[in-house]
């Protein structure tokens, strides 16, 4: 094994042990008081506890200070008002947009590493660029970044992969922005919730209840400053 070889495989191994994330899928702490409550139960997210960083994520943040500037402040949770129709025709609009402009490639294939978080370049990304994109350009829109959350989800019963998506937090529930559809809610989604950033302070990622999967157990829910 090279130099380069070990340091590839020991960057692999650290992102399996602190992330949990390796690829996308592809086209087809406890007591924590903090909360967001929607109209119905099944589209919330409930937080359980703190988790690890995804390792990209941090990396990214390290290389690009001044996009993760304010990542380290808590700043209030803004939830989108899905009564103006100019909301509601953004988040569709630039999911969609972005979709259609990129083409998805592996960080394996595009960079030679198993996985970067970054904005795409040259038109190719995978699913944490793509989620990284739309949020940069909704805030370049005028909605607030604390109104967002890089969500991870887990293993569908068809693709081994762990799946990376934009969460818009919003009036009528939790919105998923999503590399393989148009934006649709919570209750929706065909994925366990393996881990989400804190809206208010995106240096914090959580374990979550899931609503409609088996198993929940102790439960802390979030409430909008």
């Amino acid at each position: 094994m090279n130099r380069h070889h070990g340091h590839v495989a020991g960057r692999a191994f650290a992102m399996a042990i602190l992330s949990g994330i390796y690829g996308c899928s592809t086209p087809s702490s406890a007591g924590f008081t903090g909360s967001l409550e929607t109209p119905t139960d099944d589209r919330t997210i409930s937080l359980l506890q703190r988790t690890t960083i995804p390792i990209g994520y941090y990396e990214w943040c390290e290389m690009n200070a001044a996009e993760c500037a304010a990542d380290r402040q808590r700043r209030p949770r803004t939830l989108i008002d899905m009564s103006k129709p100019e909301n509601r025709a953004a988040l569709a609009d630039v999911n969609n947009t972005v979709n259609g402009e990129l083409t998805a490639m592996d960080d394996i294939d595009q960079y030679g590493i198993p996985e970067l978080w970054t904005l795409p370049r040259s038109g190719k990304g995978d699913c944490e660029d793509y989620a990284m994109l739309k949020r940069k350009r909704l805030v370049a829109r005028g909605m607030q970044d604390s109104s967002f959350s890089m969500l991870v989800l887990g293993h569908s019963k068809t693709d081994p992969q762990y799946h990376a998506v934009l969460a818009a937090w919003t009036t009528q529930g939790v919105i998923i922005l999503d590399m393989h559809r148009p934006p649709y809610a919570l209750n929706e989604r065909e994925r366990p919730i393996v881990k989400i950033q804190d809206p208010g302070l995106p240096y914090d990622w959580y374990t979550v209840v899931n609503p409609g999967y088996a198993k929940p157990t102790v439960t802390a829910t979030m409430t909008p400053n």
